[in-house]
């Protein structure tokens, strides 16, 4: 079946606990981007990935995953901070997440499509989806773009209609690795960040060289 002589199913549930102690002043903490903000944390999640994995009908045909779809929740066990509240009424809120869907195929060892969408329960409705596709050439060059929206249920407000570019080169004769990364918001005409790195790697040392500008919405950081 598509070139694999053997398909196998895993059904894998996983429980994830998350703690991170009081951030007593999250002014002094550098933001690097409008996701993985300094916060506490008292989180749990459950998931429940379904995993095709095909190998090569060939004597020494190593496995990989062709198919991956995964249904997630997170629940919030400090009370302070639900994860879904209402923009109009903050009294209005649940400690549930929304419930998260990712689906990946790869229907080669270099192409990978995958799909993500978070479905808000609060206010019923879709709350964000992304769309990624990406191309590997070997050697660890590669080629991607993602387009991803976010918007209230409540409200019914569009949030962020994004797209990201991003790709890296390997030059081995001259021991460097060149990646680079753009985004751009459809929605407030803002390039949220540009970022350049190059990687030099020697026999006994390495070298690392990074340039971003990352912008929120608020101005530069």
């Amino acid at each position: 079946v598509g070139g694999f002589g053997k398909l196998k199913h895993l059904i894998e549930p996983r429980w994830t606990y998350t703690y991170n102690g009081n951030v007593q002043d999250t002014q002094r903490v550098p933001l690097f981007d409008q996701v993985d903000t300094q916060r506490s944390t008292n989180l749990g999640r459950f998931a429940l990935d379904n995993r095709i994995l095909g190998k090569p009908d060939t004597e020494n045909g190593v496995a990989r995953e062709v198919f991956f779809f995964e249904l997630a929740r997170n629940y919030s066990f400090d009370p302070t901070q639900p994860l879904q509240v209402s923009v109009r009424d903050p009294r209005v809120s649940t400690q549930e997440g929304p419930i998260e869907a990712l689906l990946r195929f790869n229907p080669t060892d270099r192409i990978t499509f995958k799909l993500e969408a978070d479905y808000a329960t609060l206010f019923p409705g879709v709350s964000s989806t992304g769309l990624t596709a990406s191309y590997g050439f070997g050697g660890g060059n590669s080629l991607g773009a993602t387009w991803f929206t976010s918007a209230n249920p409540e409200t019914g407000q569009s949030q962020s209609n994004q797209v990201r570019l991003n790709g890296a080169l390997g030059v081995p004769f001259l021991h460097l690795r060149l990646e680079g990364q753009l985004n751009y918001d459809f929605e407030q005409r803002l390039m949220h960040q540009k970022q350049i790195v190059m990687n030099y790697t020697a026999q006994c040392f390495g070298l690392r060289l990074e340039l971003r500008d990352f912008r929120a919405a608020t101005g530069p950081s």
